[in-house]
């Protein structure tokens, strides 16, 4: 990201080896997180046998029910924790012509 934004601006030089310690130490706020991996058995469970014939059962049902793409939409979920340690969820939703919906930012109630 931080190459192409300088290609944009016409700056070619390449990013120092500690562009991203210094990046970080300049921005306090960004920082990362170690990712949570899927159950093994999902993983595992997910061939690319299973994946064609769930793709090749989906294509056939939308035919025959004659739903058009930009009426199939998908929509995830992801959080994010704060500095101040508060939970925030993300919602995105893109459809299968590539449509967008601006995403949803859902902070803790108070109640």
């Amino acid at each position: 990201m931080a190459t192409r934004i300088l290609r944009m601006n016409n700056d070619h030089e390449p990013l120092g080896h500690l562009w991203v310690t210094n990046f970080l130490r300049r921005n306090p706020r960004v920082h990362s997180v170690v990712g949570r991996s899927i159950e093994a058995s999902r993983a595992e469970a997910a061939t690319p046998e299973l994946i064609r014939d769930f793709l090749e059962l989906f294509e056939r049902t939308r035919l025959r029910l004659n739903i058009p793409p930009e009426a199939i939409w998908n929509m995830d979920e992801t959080g994010l924790a704060l500095e101040n340690c508060e939970w925030v969820s993300i919602v995105e939703c893109v459809s299968a012509t590539g449509q967008r919906l601006r995403p949803a930012i859902i902070f803790k109630g108070k109640h």
